[in-house]
């Protein structure tokens, strides 16, 4: 498991205009995105690739990254 500060993760994961900064923190407080904030940095849980690990290890949290994620897929 790598850590992408929250900055880097906008950049890579979306194209055009990607969510603001605080809608991804609030999916990474609400369980949808794998992350945690570290000192006064927040980071995203990445796979060696850089896409977001699909196990958070809660179970509800983890079917609705998954399906964020197949949705972001499908775009």
């Amino acid at each position: 498991m790598k850590r992408m500060m929250l900055g880097e993760y906008r950049r890579h994961a979306f194209v055009g205009k990607p969510p603001s900064p605080q809608t991804i923190i609030n999916w990474i407080k609400d369980g949808d995105l794998p992350g945690e904030k570290l000192g006064g940095a927040w980071v995203v849980f990445v796979d060696d690739n850089g896409e977001p690990l699909r196990s958070t290890g809660n179970a509800l949290a983890d079917a609705a990254l998954s399906r964020w994620q197949d949705q972001q897929s499908a775009s």
